[in-house]
């Protein structure tokens, strides 16, 4: 996947598995989207799983947070940066998390 210069969106799944840890991570990495250019759309709880096999996951995540960068770029350098790379031990310890980048598709 190349980079692209177009805003694109972070959809993370996350499944908290130590909350104590998670709030931790959340509360230390926070800085470093604002740092790098990101934002939030929302976060978002999960209500509940929809019960049919042709679209439920094997497990239901709790948590969808979905993040706005101004490019693939933007992203791409907090994701591989010092600031951030100390939380993602911290992330690994506390949740299961799935991430896609998403791009808007146009009109």
């Amino acid at each position: 996947m190349s980079a692209t210069s177009e805003p694109i969106y972070a959809v993370i799944e996350v499944t908290i598995q130590d909350e104590q840890q998670f709030m931790r991570y959340v509360a230390g990495h926070m800085e470093t989207i604002f740092q790098y250019g990101g934002s939030f759309v929302g976060e978002y709880q999960a209500i509940r799983p929809i019960e049919d096999p042709s679209v439920q996951l094997p497990s239901a995540w709790t948590l969808v947070v979905i993040q706005e960068w101004p490019s693939e770029t933007h992203f791409l350098r907090w994701w591989h940066s010092p600031e951030y790379a100390p939380w993602k031990p911290v992330r690994a310890a506390a949740a299961q998390v799935s991430l896609t980048l998403a791009s808007k598709i146009p009109d």
